[in-house]
């Protein structure tokens, strides 16, 4: 019997989620959704080091997008020498390479990612990026995957896959036990206006900028990057393009999967959906998802809230994803920003749902343990 256990860990303003696979007591595959906090680095050090006590082989890291309070605590898992044997992220263009630039300006660490995140990870990981080309429904028979008891030797070279693309997880015991889902939302007209507006801009600035960035150069473009946002988005942010990551199974199986928060025990679905900092105010954003996951929507029974619980990125649509679908959850710092909205809050209460606070104090972690029958 496989047995997997999620959690949220409590590192404040940010993100560390982690799944850890087991088979008979003994730890076979390990997958961490984001890994940064903006509000308390020493909440975040800890939950690692709690987390390498046991585990220091990371089979996929899923990266959302590249704010700081998603990214910033991956450098100190290299330095506790983990090793990442695969590594998703968002496929993204010069241009929000150079937006994210912007917002890791003095992160040296953050910034050798964001530049070029083969050389930061090593000739020992394999990257690979996940293309916002539309795809339709997910297939599980095109899926691509991986096995855990196998090394990636063969498999190092750069890798682009569809959007949507189902990745599952095997090992020799059991083929594709798991699978996740990534995609990037992608709202044609508002990418193509961006791009427009974008391409106005001296490509040979930003180029110049990405490799040598320099006080004059960050003043003036972060001013044209900032105007063509509030121009173009429906908010001055590049969290439109977190990428949204389904992380359950594929078909009914019979599964056992207990949750604890706090001093309670619940009982719910044993998939979730991470929505990173995604908007979820955008138009025919719900109906993008559903239709991308289809059936799979049925077996989410446990939901991120965007952008720690931000009212700029939150929609009551998000209930649709699945109607039977009551908890949620959504990290947030303490005495930081504004965070979680009265709006989300009172929503969530006027429609009967649990969420779930996290935050940088450790009786907040979430927990939950899911058997694989």
């Amino acid at each position: 019997m496989i047995n997997l256990k999620r959690v949220v860990h409590p590192v404040g303003q940010g993100s560390f989620y982690s799944e850890s696979f087991f088979y008979m007591d003994r730890n076979i595959c390990n997958v961490i959704y984001d890994c940064g906090s903006s509000s308390n680095r020493l909440s975040l050090r800890n939950e690692i080091d709690s987390f390498s006590s046991e585990r220091k082989v990371v089979d996929i890291l899923f990266i959302s997008h590249f704010d700081n309070d998603h990214i910033n605590g991956i450098k100190y898992m290299k330095d506790q020498n983990f090793k990442f044997k695969n590594v998703i992220i968002p496929l993204i263009n010069s241009k929000d390479k150079f937006i994210y630039i912007l917002k890791n300006i003095g992160d040296e660490d953050c910034l050798a990612l964001i530049r070029n995140p083969q050389s930061f990870f090593g000739d020992q990981t394999r990257i690979i990026k996940v293309s916002s080309d539309s795809n339709g429904q997910s297939n599980r028979n095109e899926s691509i995957d991986i096995n855990v008891d196998e090394s990636n030797e063969n498999h190092l070279d750069e890798t682009t896959i569809k959007n949507n693309q189902a990745i599952s997880i095997s090992n020799r015991i059991s083929k594709a036990f798991w699978f996740y889902i990534p995609f990037n939302y992608c709202e044609k007209q508002r990418e193509e206006s961006l791009r427009n507006e974008l391409n106005k801009l001296e490509n040979k600035e930003i180029n110049e900028f990405i490799n040598s960035p320099n006080i004059e150069a960050i003043i003036n473009l972060s001013k044209n990057i900032n105007n063509i946002y509030k121009k173009v988005c429906e908010t001055n942010s590049s969290n439109n393009a977190s990428m949204i990551i389904f992380s359950g199974l594929y078909i009914a199986l019979r599964t056992f999967v207990l949750a604890f928060y706090g001093h309670c025990y619940f009982s719910m679905d044993e998939a979730c959906l991470y929505c990173g900092d995604i908007g979820l105010n955008q138009k025919n954003i719900i109906d993008d998802i559903t239709g991308k996951l289809g059936f799979s929507c049925n077996h989410i029974g446990l939901i991120q809230v965007p952008h720690h619980g931000s009212k700029a990125s939150f929609s009551d649509d998000i209930y649709k994803i699945n109607t039977r679908c009551d908890y949620f959850f959504l990290s947030y710092g303490n005495h930081r920003y504004d965070f979680p909205s009265r709006k989300v809050l009172l929503s969530m209460v006027n429609n009967h749902k649990r969420l779930f606070l996290i935050n940088e104090n450790d009786v907040s972690i979430f927990v939950q343990e899911i058997f694989l029958y």
